[in-house]
């Protein structure tokens, strides 16, 4: 792949952001020393390392679903400003 100032002002258009011409032909450099460091990665003779997907030993965190009893309703309530028929009663803020 080339990187060309073509290439970086579709990226800059991309992003919306402005580069002037030496911020481009600073992308331009990075972007291809990135690409010739990946390049020289592939080049890794890798096939003798096991794939892990983490470096570290994990296993199933959840905990097993347990029906447990609910608050009291009566205590929530208690301190409900309004309340109606087992429910909180809430001023209309959305204007509807």
């Amino acid at each position: 792949m080339i990187i060309d100032e073509k290439l970086i002002d579709d990226l800059a258009a991309l992003l919306y952001i402005d580069l002037d011409k030496e911020e481009k032909e600073q992308a331009k450099t990075d972007l291809n020393n990135i690409l010739e460091y990946m390049n020289r990665m592939n080049e890794l003779d890798t096939n003798h390392i096991e794939l892990e997907f983490h470096n570290i030993p994990i296993s199933n965190v959840l905990r097993e679903d347990i029906r447990e009893d609910g608050l009291d309703r009566g205590c929530i309530l208690a301190n409900a400003l309004e309340k109606k028929d087992g429910f909180f009663i809430v001023s209309n803020k959305s204007g509807a």
